[in-house]
């Protein structure tokens, strides 16, 4: 024989062994099995009752099946906040409450009597998500009597529970919007109030005119240009004027006058008289004297400085009261002259120092331009900084408006109260011939469980194989059982 069916005679000789003596323990199986059928049926017949009651929610959210709706929803997210609700239900704060609702405790009752109680509550109620929108509230207990009074009790708790983070959020937020706006609105009026005094402080140098500030100070140097040069065709005239006006000094304008006085004598007296007479001698030798005056004033002769000529030309253009005005002679005009050129010159240096002056500020302004525009740009984007902060708080103000007024409609189609707590009237507990039945098949195994045992731990000698194994040595008697 090989060695497998070696090994397979040998298994069958142990189960058969193991058979034969789990038979010999057949009285052990045989007694379990019949009491445990009967101690399951005094467990059924009299063991304690137990009640069950529910409630059935229904938390349904309309406006988030509804698409011009949706995004002013707020969803109540029961899958995700079931583990708080049940920690919720089960909590001291609500089952305390509904302890003094019910009258089962009061507001001066011991601490060791409330942490019973709501011990006691939290083992006999569950909370559980029943698909989505669902949430059944279930409660056991003993005695039927009040079952449904303290349902609805936790029921009434937990509906609020359920709807208050919802409530309490709108509210928050809507505060907290408003308070930001608030703010936000000061900062935006600071950052304007900031932007216009700006402006206001540097109207003419703002990007707006700055085209036209180019364009002025192109006309004003135009304008510039052309002034110098009348200016200097003024300073010439003047400059003219005074050289002429200094070699027609006023004494030498009235040596010549008394210059050509006497030569017109002296002519008339030629004409009556001869050269020796004393009358032409006497007038040649005053015409010599005057001429030889008037080489020696040309020759010292000094330029007249503007105040002199200032007086000169009052003098001449003002005769005293009662005196007649002098006929204008050579000096006279000399004077007019170098008076209205002048008068052209200072005019023309005060236009030209008003342009240099308009000039420079308008080469100030373009300029500034730069950093008036650098300043200008980051005030600016503050103030849209600040506009588009303040116009998004609006509009999220306006939409938490929006969204409690819709949390307001749908209050009362959100959550139903499907099933209503009752008062049971069956216990749940199982059948007595399921206990009967229990009984049967746990006593049969652990009356199998103890022969087997037993038998495993046997150590006597009781098969003629177990003999042969052990000695090596054939049987060749065996002695008969004596009865």
């Amino acid at each position: 024989m090989n060695t497998n069916n070696i090994s397979s005679i040998r298994i069958q000789r142990h189960m058969h062994a193991l058979l034969s003596g789990m038979w010999q323990h057949r009285t052990l199986i045989l007694i379990p099995t019949l009491i445990m059928p009967c101690v399951g049926l005094l467990i059924g017949l009299l063991g304690t009752k137990t009640y069950l009651t529910y409630s059935t929610i229904l938390i349904q959210e309309p406006a988030l099946y509804n698409p011009f709706l949706e995004d002013l929803a707020v969803s109540t997210n029961l899958k995700d906040r079931m583990p708080g609700l049940k920690a919720l239900v089960h909590s001291r704060h609500v089952l305390s409450n509904v302890g003094l609702e019910l009258g089962e405790l009061q507001p001066d009752s011991r601490e060791s009597k409330i942490e019973y109680y709501v011990a006691t509550m939290a083992q006999k109620l569950t909370v559980n998500l029943v698909g989505s929108d669902l949430v059944r509230l279930s409660y056991k207990d003993t005695a039927p009597a009040r079952m449904a009074e303290v349902l609805n009790s936790v029921t009434r708790h937990l509906i609020s529970q359920i709807v208050a983070p919802e409530r309490t959020s709108l509210t928050g937020s809507e505060d907290f919007l408003r308070t930001q706006l608030d703010q936000r609105k000061i900062d935006l009026m600071a950052a304007e109030k900031r932007l216009a005094e700006y402006k206001s402080a540097n109207s003419d140098k703002l990007p707006a005119f700055h085209s036209h500030n180019l364009e002025s100070a192109n006309q004003l140097q135009r304008l510039q240009v052309e002034k110098r040069t009348e200016l200097a065709g003024a300073q010439a005239q003047v400059k003219a004027a005074r050289q002429k006006l200094t070699q027609t000094n006023p004494q030498l304008g009235e040596l010549d006058t008394f210059i050509m006085d006497i030569r017109g004598r002296l002519a008339a007296a030629r004409a009556n008289y001869t050269e020796q007479h004393s009358v032409v001698r006497g007038l040649s030798r005053r015409l010599e004297q005057l001429q030889a005056e008037r080489e020696r004033i040309i020759a010292a002769a000094k330029p007249l400085s503007s105040e002199e000529v200032d007086r000169l030309w009052n003098v001449l253009s003002n005769p005293k009261p009662g005196e007649q005005a002098a006929p204008q002679s050579l000096l006279y005009l000399q004077l007019e002259s170098l008076h209205l050129a002048s008068q052209k010159e200072r005019s023309l240096s005060q236009e030209l120092e008003s342009i240099e002056q308009a000039l420079a500020e308008v080469e100030q302004r373009i300029a500034a331009y730069g950093e008036t525009e650098m300043v200008l740009r980051e005030l600016n984007r503050d103030l849209d900084a600040k506009q588009n902060i303040y116009n998004d708080l609006m509009g999220r103000w306006e939409l938490a408006q929006v969204t409690r007024a819709l949390g307001d409609f749908e209050s009362g189609d959100r959550i139903k109260l499907i099933d209503t707590p009752h008062t049971p009237e069956r216990p749940i507990n199982l059948h007595w011939a399921f206990y009967v039945l229990g009984g049967l098949l746990g006593g049969l195994l652990a009356g199998t469980g103890l022969a087997l045992l037993l038998e495993l731990t046997d150590t006597h000698i009781k098969r003629q194989d177990e003999v042969t194994e052990l000695t090596g040595l054939p049987v060749l008697v065996r002695i008969p059982k004596v009865s």
